[in-house]
C-alpha cells in the first residue's frame, strides 16, 4: 500500500493576516491625512498672501505720505505707486476708507484686506492719520478669524 506524506506549506500569508495589515495601513493613512490637512494648509497660504498684499498697500501709503504729505494725493491708487490687487488671493477684497469723506489733507485712511473663508473671515488692517502723520500698526482686524 502506498502512503502519501502530505505536509502543510507555510510559505504564504493567510487572508486574516492580509486584512489586518490593510486595516493598519488605512488607519495610519487616515491619521496622516488628519495631521496634514490640505484644506487648512491652503487656507494658511491664502491668508499669508492676503497679509503680504495688505502690508504692501500700507507701506505704499506710508511712503506716499513721506513724499507728498497730502492725503488727497495718497488716496488715489496711481499716486500710491501700487495698484490695489483684485482677487489675489482668489476671493480676497481690499478696501480703502477715509474719515472724513471726501478726502481732505487731514484725513485718516484705512486699508483693509479681507478673505472670506466659509463662515469665518480673515482680515488685516492699518490706518494712517495724515493730520499728525501717525501710522496705526498693521494688524489683524478685530473680530477676524485668521489661522
Amino acid at each position: 500500500m502506498m502512503r502519501f506524506n502530505i505536509t502543510k506549506s507555510t510559505s504564504g500569508f493567510t487572508l486574516i493576516e492580509l486584512l489586518v495589515v490593510i486595516a493598519m495601513i488605512s488607519i495610519l493613512a487616515g491619521a496622516l491625512f488628519m495631521i496634514i490637512n490640505p484644506a487648512q494648509l491652503q487656507r494658511k497660504a491664502k491668508e499669508a498672501v492676503l497679509k503680504a498684499k495688505t502690508s504692501q498697500l500700507c507701506s505704499a501709503m506710508n511712503n506716499c505720505f513721506s513724499l507728498r504729505n497730502d492725503a488727497t494725493m495718497c488716496y488715489i491708487s496711481g499716486q500710491l505707486g501700487i495698484y490695489v490687487p483684485k482677487g489675489d488671493p482668489p476671493g480676497a477684497s481690499y478696501t480703502r476708507t477715509a474719515e472724513p469723506w471726501p478726502v481732505v489733507a487731514a484725513s485718516t485712511i484705512t486699508i483693509t484686506g479681507m478673505l472670506p473663508t466659509g463662515a469665518d473671515t480673515c482680515s488685516y488692517t492699518c490706518s494712517f492719520d495724515f493730520g499728525d502723520g501717525s501710522l496705526e500698526k498693521f494688524r489683524e482686524a478685530a473680530g477676524s478669524n485668521c489661522l
